[in-house]
């Protein structure tokens, strides 16, 4: 979900690039042509990104999910594969030979 509004955020900031452009060709007053090419060069330099202030949400915070998720899962599979029958229905422990 985070990744789709990541692509639709890149989307509409090159779409408000062209907008400002398009301002300035309308526009007469030199003090708002100058404020919309410094806010033009701004979007040019500084792409916008989406962040929670600690890491960036992007296709690199998806995979490290993913990975980490994984990860846990084959442990926890491990353990579950390694001690088969120490506690039966009852909850009682019960030992390996009986």
């Amino acid at each position: 979900m985070m990744v789709i509004v990541k692509r639709l955020e890149r989307l509409l900031g090159k779409r408000i690039g062209v907008l400002v452009h398009k301002a300035i060709n309308c526009s007469t007053s030199t003090a708002v042509i100058n404020e919309l090419n410094i806010f033009s060069q701004q979007l040019l330099h500084r792409s916008p990104v989406i962040t929670c202030g600690l890491f960036v949400y992007d296709w690199t915070l998806l995979y490290t999910m993913i990975g980490a998720t994984a990860t846990y899962l084959i442990i926890l599979i491990q353990f579950d594969v390694s001690f088969p029958n120490l506690v039966n229905v009852n909850g009682t422990a019960t030992s390996p030979g009986v």
